[in-house]
């Protein structure tokens, strides 16, 4: 597993990695597998942080942990970008949108 670390004081480590509940999605749900890959979405952000942020409102809608987010969105493959400050935004962007 890699390490992101960045933040407001750069004391933010996030682990990146794929825990077994967001495997488990990922194998169980094209809808997942398809963003976790970045492809598929036909309307929108298509852009690698559109496929980011379009993860991580899926991750919140089935009420995976933030933590598991962020480390899933630090190892996915086609991210738009690693660092915690990044991570973080985008995580609260989708939260929000999910009025969670």
């Amino acid at each position: 597993m890699g390490r992101v670390a960045g933040g407001t004081g750069d004391d933010l480590i996030i682990a990146a990695g794929k825990s077994s509940r967001v495997r488990v999605l990922i194998r169980d749900r094209l809808l997942v597998a398809n963003l976790w890959q970045g492809k598929g979405k036909t309307y929108g952000d298509t852009s690698a942080s559109g496929y980011d942020y379009a993860l991580a409102q899926e991750l919140v809608r089935t009420r995976v942990p933030d933590g598991e987010i962020l480390a899933a969105l630090a190892a996915r493959g086609g991210a738009h970008g690693r660092d915690a400050a990044y991570l973080l935004r985008t995580l609260d962007a989708a939260r929000r949108s999910r009025g969670a």
